[in-house]
């Protein structure tokens, strides 16, 4: 007998792109703050396998084929041989895409990442009830977003994380993975505790002495965290669709606005 009146019903996406052959997904970081605003990292990496795609009933459980978590591959015996950690970044990518699919004009960040906000957008107003339920002051908390990609070039949500991994398993994450936490703090811890507060008598000099984290194409001290919403001040209509709300958002730098067509003005009830 079910008793359970909530499922999650998945289905296996048999045609995704692949890449060289082999199948990989999409990760990204999103950040809630403590005033619930919701930040998309400006970079994030593709995970690879490190065998050919395949699935006839002699490879369907191969975790090699069909699984990209760096815990997974890292023991295969491939891992590293196509890619450093097997992780590629948004740039290399992009130059692979304008190599084998030129035909399509994909561009990653204008219509991939997109597609990716729309879903973290969307999942984070889902899920606001959830969100800090005992409205506790000075919290924050790091996501993993996982996507995947079809071969329409569609974006599909695979999965969200808490507690992301952070290993620096290759040179591509030992770039952004510090930039991304020190960004990170900023936006958070760095509020509550000011700089100011606990540097006594310090160093005139002191900001050159800080630690950069260099990250090619953004400046030294740009914030690589892009504003995407505030959760909670409004809730969706079943009209609601992920183009619409991605226009509102593009339109107004601070919180989604309430749009007769698109959103319902509400609280968190």
């Amino acid at each position: 007998m079910i008793k359970s009146k909530a499922f999650v019903i998945q289905k296996y996406i048999e045609k995704p792109l692949l890449l060289k052959g082999r199948k990989f997904d999409i990760r990204v970081w999103v950040l809630v703050t403590q005033e619930m605003k919701v930040y998309f990292f400006k970079e994030g990496y593709l995970r690879t396998s490190s065998a050919e795609y395949k699935t006839d009933s002699e490879t369907i459980f191969n975790r090699n084929i069909h699984l990209t978590n760096n815990a997974v591959q890292k023991f295969s015996q491939n891992y590293g041989q196509f890619e450093d950690g097997n992780q590629l970044s948004f740039d290399q990518f992009q130059a692979y895409l304008d190599e084998n699919h030129h035909e399509k004009s994909i561009d990653v960040k204008k219509n991939l990442v997109t597609q990716m906000k729309e879903h973290v957008t969307l999942s984070m107003q889902s899920v606001r009830k959830k969100l800090n339920p005992e409205d506790r002051n000075y919290c924050f908390e790091l996501f993993g977003y996982d996507f995947f990609l079809d071969t329409q070039f569609k974006v599909w949500l695979i999965e969200v994380n808490t507690n992301p991994c952070l290993e620096e398993s290759s040179a591509l994450l030992k770039a952004l993975l510090p930039r991304m936490v020190d960004d990170m703090l900023k936006l958070t811890i760095d509020q509550i505790f000011p700089k100011k507060r606990w540097r006594n008598n310090a160093d005139p000099d002191f900001e050159k002495a800080e630690k950069i984290h260099k990250v090619p194409k953004y400046p030294d001290y740009e914030n690589m965290w892009e504003f995407l919403c505030q959760i909670g001040m409004f809730k969706l209509t079943p009209k609601a669709t992920f183009s619409s709300v991605q226009k509102v958002a593009s339109k107004t730098p601070g919180a989604i606005p309430p749009l007769p067509e698109v959103l319902e003005a509400g609280g968190t009830t």
